[in-house]
């Protein structure tokens, strides 16, 4: 019998089966194979008709169920249809349809997990938030250019083994579309189609294309036809649009004044983030005259003019971290800046369409924050900027001497943290998108880390685990001046110590060690807490970013420990950990060294320029 494997098929796949089986603890490449015991009904999967054939005999004794198989595949028939279209573009068949055979696969696992009314549900309206292709989408795409399909193929097995895992958990129903980790891999799965718009034969015609589309989903957003002469809407510089908000004639307040600010602000740093070389293709004076628009939506209404200011304000915050390029020739840089540029667009369009969509009487401060779509392109700006200086070195327009070295360090903590607890945290590329840390910070608010204590030691977890969270957020807070582009290992820790968290309180008898050691690991952090209340020199930076990775190291450790039931071993006398708090302590030691040279070197150079000054007025 064939076994079908992921053998010759870009790596990338052998990381989202990974990905699976640690979401679902299904192999999805050993379902074939006659020495393993194949999941009921799997192994006949092959195709959409025995999809259907499977998940239909799964219900037919189920009378409570009748309907869940028609509801399921009709709800995600359209999804179907775009997975077709997109294994057209991988010459699937050339590796014996196996990614037909996988993704297929990974949904009826999510379909015959729904065992009841309520998952049935959670999975039929889970197909009314996935995105889907517009029918132009994979047109014109150069043959040799499959990697934008794969993503897109491999994002639909990551959602069908996320959702899976959320339903075996029982938290389904109305929980499951405001799950934190399905929301995130619904973004990722809406970025990947969303980068199928730049792909062409040449950088022109990647812009091109790419804009077009952009251009596209905006009209449609704010109700605008492409095809209008006066579509789009152009605002040519900041002074401009400063001139077009006076006219608007808003009644003058604290809250309009800030908005025009904000505006100036915001328009300036989208034009001075130019794209060189591009001709034909009007991209800032679009974005700026889209603010407008989305300006206009407001009405006036204070509310309304608020949320704007807002949401402008948390923009300008997020572009301010992102370099320019020195580049004038045609680049996959510069590509990026558009895509970066092109969802600024789609967050003014969606912005626009939310507040014309409700009267003013309905209008609340919390408008934005309940637009999950919304969002999530602000999650996906967000994740373009951070990445951003990667894409920039890869073309050689953007470099600083630690990006490398900055590497290394988290290079070598990952393997660290793999040897630890079998599991390869960068292969959840989600890492890059999800807020960990605010979610940790939310479950200390709330209590919810027990440890199996009842609410004893919900107070003391906060107390020892929140200066921890505290020192983290530093670096990954857009509005932090410590905040680098060049710090996304920050999230792989970030989502390391959610999940040791996660794994302790369901242990709860590891609750003393636990806390003991976070308590330690505070008053490591607080002494480093005095240096951070401005941007530090490089070499603090380094040594901030390798206390960082060492948190990583310390996480595995614990985790690991956990894992192989070895709880009796978590403390600071175990080995390992005594080892890496010991590395974490030198680092500490060479940090007050290094400041407190750095500071008599500043104090040197202002006297030496004292003196100058008073030399020149003798």
């Amino acid at each position: 019998m064939q076994v079908h494997t992921a053998q010759g098929l870009p790596p990338i796949w052998s990381k989202a089966l990974k990905r699976f089986k640690d979401s679902t603890n299904i192999d999805l490449e050993a379902i074939d194979d006659e020495g393993e015991s194949p999941r009921p009904g799997l192994i006949t999967v092959k195709d959409a008709k025995s999809l259907s054939t499977t998940v239909h005999a799964k219900f037919s004794s189920n009378k409570k169920l009748k309907y869940g198989p028609d509801r399921i595949l009709e709800s995600c028939k359209r999804a179907l249809v775009d997975v077709d279209c997109l294994l057209s573009h991988v010459m699937d068949a050339e590796q014996g349809n196996v990614r037909r055979i996988i993704i297929f696969r990974s949904f009826a696992a999510l379909f015959l997990s729904a065992n009841d009314n309520g998952s049935v549900n959670a999975v039929v309206h889970l197909w009314d938030q996935v995105p889907l292709m517009g029918s132009s989408l994979a047109n014109n795409v150069p043959a040799s250019d499959r990697a934008p399909f794969e993503n897109v193929l491999i994002s639909y097995v990551t959602l069908a083994g996320t959702v899976y895992n959320v339903i075996k958990k029982k938290h389904h129903g109305d929980t499951l579309s405001s799950d934190r980790d399905v929301k995130q891999v619904l973004s990722e799965l809406h970025w990947a189609i969303n980068t199928l718009q730049w792909v062409g034969e040449c950088f022109h015609g990647q812009m091109k294309r790419g804009w077009e589309h952009t251009l596209t989903e905006y009209a449609s957003l704010v109700g605008l036809d492409v095809q209008s002469p006066n579509f789009p809407r152009k605002v040519t510089s900041a002074v401009e649009l400063q001139a077009q908000l006076q006219a608007l004639g808003f009644k003058e307040s604290a809250t309009v004044v800030q908005l025009r600010a904000n505006a100036r602000e915001l328009a300036e740093l989208i034009i001075s983030r130019r794209i060189h070389g591009l001709e034909g293709v009007d991209i800032d004076p679009v974005v700026l005259g889209a603010f407008l628009t989305l300006i206009e939506a407001s009405r006036g209404k204070a509310t309304a003019v608020a949320l704007i200011a807002d949401l402008t304000a948390g923009i300008t915050t997020i572009l301010r971290r992102l370099p320019p390029i020195a580049q004038e020739s045609e680049s996959s840089a510069a590509v990026t800046l558009a895509q970066i540029k092109a969802s600024t667009l789609r967050i003014t369009g969606e912005g626009a369409k939310t507040l014309r969509s409700v009267s003013v009487p309905w209008m609340s401060s919390s408008l934005f924050a309940r637009n999950d779509k919304l969002q999530s392109t602000i999650h996906e700006l967000a994740w373009l900027v951070e990445n951003a200086p990667m894409t920039y070195a890869a073309q050689g327009e953007y470099y600083t001497a630690s990006t490398s070295r900055f590497a290394d360090i988290w290079e070598k903590a990952i393997r660290r943290y793999t040897a630890s607890t079998g599991v390869d945290i960068s292969a959840w590329a989600a890492v890059q998108h999800i807020d960990a840390l605010t979610s940790i910070e939310t479950a200390l608010e709330n209590g919810r880390y027990t440890f199996q204590q009842e609410h004893k030691k919900a107070e003391e977890a906060a107390k020892v685990v929140g200066p921890v969270v505290k020192f983290m957020k530093t670096f990954v807070d857009p509005a932090a001046d410590l905040a680098e582009p060049h710090l996304p290992g920050v999230k792989l820790a970030a989502v390391a110590l959610e999940k040791l968290l996660d794994a302790a309180d369901k242990l709860g008898s590891s609750y003393e060690p636990i806390l003991s050691l976070f308590d330690a690991l505070s008053d490591f952090l607080d002494r480093m807490r005095v240096h951070l209340t401005s941007r530090p020199d490089i070499e603090i930076m380094e040594i901030h970013e390798e206390v960082l990775a060492e948190m990583l190291v310390i996480f595995g450790v614990i985790t690991g420990r956990m894992n192989k039931g070895f709880l009796g071993r978590l403390t600071t006398g175990d080995d390992d950990i005594k080892a890496a708090t010991t590395r974490l302590q030198a680092l500490l030691d060479k940090e007050d060294r290094m400041t407190g040279a750095l500071v008599l070197s500043k104090l040197n150079d202002v006297k030496h320029a004292v003196e100058e000054g008073f030399g020149e007025l003798a």
